[in-house]
């Protein structure tokens, strides 16, 4: 292992995987904004706009943690460079989809490459910053470089799309990406800690049972939730990650070491950020096609009414550092999620003749709560971890965000994918009394992006109607998702609040949790 680099090496290495974890950061947000208009041209149905994040979201957290295990013995560096360059070369083959489905492909591969990514950069700012001020501050900086990147990412993809087809969203990945790697090549030292093995059976259990959960969620709707597909998915998925458990527990050299869920300390810091994410990306889906599709900004506009809650969590995260260390990690962790709560549940009680100065509240909140669980968390995971633990310790604190984000696109996606269906399949009545054909229903229940690109060709009579319609389906779907999100972030925030110990010094899993 090498020893850390001078002082001001250490910080130009900092800003290098900062600039590198803005291309995972960017990436996810200028996708979001993207999701109507990419539904448009490709006549996407719900379920595919769902795919296209879930299927990045998934392979990242199937490989988070096997990534961050080959990262630890091949180099971190190394890692680093191929991910950003798998990145940067699936982003590009991205633009030259004809159909969802090769797009989902192709998100699969940059999930992929986000996987190699993220753990390197976490396990590279513990092997540069020991002293445990200056690590919670390199923490704070890289966890801001996830609220930039929000902020950048949807006004930066509006604009785009604004100017550009939808392609332009995947184009921009590709120059960050070799930027990157140029200076990754030059700044960032290549630490590593050597030992263990792979555990192929392992990553085969865990990436089945989180691909059948995932699929069950997301198809239920369009399949049927009691269906035999479904049934059966959701019985897969059980079956393979007890299995996956079970095998766990019993090897030397586990894919996921469970003794890491020993400490509360890392345990109730992981969960508070994967309740976090759960809430704020789920949310994020269902907006920009709420400004999109419901309320009729364009793609541009929609960047911008995002901001204020980029520029919130990118603010909070910075100064939520200073907080922990005054009041304490589960006080601070447990406000953050309450105050995700509060926006979420806002947010909820939009309704069909709601205006943006009534949702931009709920976004700042929800946007101030993530960004004040962030950093004192993920601060709490890499000091609850010894040194030579520190890369698989932030693939396993990863992979628990990602599964986070995505179950909250499945989970959020679906109930209010479920309710607009429902809604929809009852209106079949007033369709016939407006003189329009059945073979209509179908089309218009798919999403609510293809269902107002087609409502548009309709007479002027028409439109009007099936608008007010689609638009309270669509929120009826929205305020079960929301309620549904706001309930899971308060209860994690009373698990904080009871289980996360307020500070603790660094040291390795085997010293006491202070309480």
């Amino acid at each position: 292992m090498q020893s850390p680099p001078v002082e001001s090496g250490r910080w130009a290495a900092l800003a290098v995987l900062c600039l590198s974890l803005v291309v995972i950061a960017l990436d996810g947000t200028i996708v979001n904004v993207a999701i109507p208009t990419i539904a448009t041209k490709l006549h996407g149905s719900e379920s595919q706009l769902q795919w296209i994040v879930d299927g990045y979201t998934l392979a990242f957290a199937t490989l988070l943690l096997a990534a961050g295990h080959v990262a630890d013995r091949v180099g971190r560096q190394k890692m680093l460079m191929v991910g950003l360059g798998l990145f940067g070369v699936a982003s590009m083959m991205a633009t030259f989809s004809t159909s969802v489905a090769q797009l989902i492909v192709f998100r699969v591969l940059m999930g992929v490459g986000g996987a190699c990514i993220m753990p390197s950069t976490l396990s590279t700012i513990a092997h540069l910053f020991r002293d445990a001020h200056e690590r919670a501050r390199a923490l704070s900086l890289w966890s801001a470089t996830l609220g930039i990147g929000a902020v950048l990412g949807p006004v930066l993809g509006g604009r785009l799309l604004q100017s550009f087809n939808w392609e332009s969203v995947f184009w921009i990945n590709v120059p960050i990406a070799a930027v990157a790697i140029g200076l990754a090549w030059r700044r960032v030292p290549n630490s590593r800690h050597p030992g263990g093995r792979a555990d192929p059976v392992g990553l085969a259990y865990s990436a089945v049972g989180l691909t059948a959960l995932v699929w069950s969620i997301i198809e239920g709707p369009t399949k049927g939730w009691g269906s035999g597909a479904i049934l059966g998915g959701f019985a897969v998925a059980a079956v393979s990650l007890a299995v996956f458990v079970w095998w766990e527990r019993r090897q030397l050299h586990p894919l996921l070491p469970l003794h890491f869920f020993a400490s509360r300390r890392f345990t109730m810091a992981t969960v508070s950020l994967g309740a976090a994410y759960f809430g704020l990306i789920g949310a994020l889906f269902l907006s920009t096609q709420y400004l999109q599709s419901a309320m009729g900004d364009g793609p541009f506009l929609t960047g911008l009414r995002l901001l204020p809650e980029a520029l919130a969590i990118a603010a909070l995260s910075v100064a939520s550092h200073g907080a922990a260390l005054r009041f304490g990690t589960k006080h601070v962790a447990a406000v953050g999620l309450l105050l995700s709560a509060l926006g979420l549940w806002l947010l909820s009680h939009l309704h069909p003749g709601s205006t943006y100065t009534q949702m931009w509240p709920g976004l700042v909140l929800l946007g101030a709560g993530l960004g004040t669980t962030m950093a004192p968390c993920e601060d709490s995971v890499i000091g609850s971890l010894p040194q030579s633990q520190t890369g698989v310790g932030s693939s396993v604190n990863s992979t628990i965000i990602q599964v986070g984000t995505a179950l909250g696109v499945a989970v959020f996606g679906s109930v209010e994918n479920t309710a607009y269906q429902h809604h929809m399949h009852h209106a079949a009545a007033r369709l016939a009394a407006a003189h329009l054909p059945q073979s209509l229903l179908a089309p218009l229940a798919q999403s609510l992006s293809v269902a107002r690109a087609l409502v548009s060709h309709l007479p002027p009579v028409l439109q009007g109607p099936l608008f007010l319609l689609m638009r309270t389906a669509f929120d009826q779907g929205l305020d079960r998702a929301l309620a549904l999100g706001s309930a899971v972030s308060v209860a994690a925030a009373l698990a904080a609040w009871v289980y996360l110990p307020a500070r603790a010094d660094p040291g390795t899993l085997s010293s006491p949790d202070p309480s």
